[in-house]
């Protein structure tokens, strides 16, 4: 990121910060230091454009739309999850944030606008494999010539073979009644974003403790750009 990019996160998280300490939920504090080590190691401000849409698809506690928002104010950021419960949580934590909107919609469902950009952090296994597959393609598909697929996932394959049954672990303690986790070999996960017409421009591995992140980022190709 660049000095301008750090200054604003930094600001950005002492604005949520606030906050969380004075109406979040519990879930939502607990995720905050995870949430901000993965947007802070991933670069994640440098890409998205300081305009336009950018939708946090399964924004669950909504960490990190509201850091895009209060970071990039000229930047329209859409938030959705399919637990209300959690939107609610999301709304409260970002009253007076005028441009961020959360939405009770199911992904697998929802119909994308025009946008820039689409964030997906932890989200994407939690559906099933042929879900998975439509939600990229629906994604893709309405991104603008060049924007950006941001997606978040865990590495099925670490160097460290116990974060992956740490990440599977986690998934069941937190969502025990959702889908199992289908996670991807990152070489599948390039080849779906390549079918999908997203040009792989970053596999990252991200440092956790625990787990084993993955950023992938996906630049929308068109036949303009050919």
């Amino acid at each position: 990121m660049t000095p301008l990019d750090q200054d604003r996160l930094q600001a950005a998280e002492r604005e949520l910060r606030h906050r969380l300490d004075r109406c979040g939920s519990w879930f939502q504090r607990l995720q905050f230091s995870y949430k901000r080590s993965v947007i802070r190691q991933s670069a994640l401000l440098s890409y998205v454009s300081p305009s336009g849409t950018v939708v946090d698809v399964g924004c669950g506690t909504g960490i990190v739309s509201c850091l895009l928002a209060l970071a990039l104010p000229g930047k329209r950021v859409v938030g959705l999850d399919i637990d209300r419960r959690r939107i609610d949580w999301c709304s409260r934590l970002a009253r007076g944030i005028p441009n961020v909107t959360f939405l009770h919609a199911d992904i697998q469902n929802y119909i994308f606008p025009p946008i820039q950009e689409a964030i997906c952090l932890d989200v994407l296994h939690h559906l099933p494999p042929s879900a998975q597959d439509r939600l990229v393609f629906s994604i893709a598909a309405n991104l603008s010539s060049g924007g950006r697929f941001i997606l978040f996932e865990v590495d099925k394959n670490p160097h460290q073979r116990w974060k992956y049954w740490m990440s599977l672990l986690a998934d069941y303690v937190f969502y025990p009644f959702q889908e199992k986790a289908n996670f991807w070999r990152s070489d599948a996960l390039l080849d779906l974003f390549r079918r999908a017409g997203l040009e792989p421009e970053t596999v990252q591995p991200l440092s956790s403790p625990i787990v084993a992140p993955i950023l992938y980022v996906g630049r929308r190709v068109t036949a303009e750009d050919a």
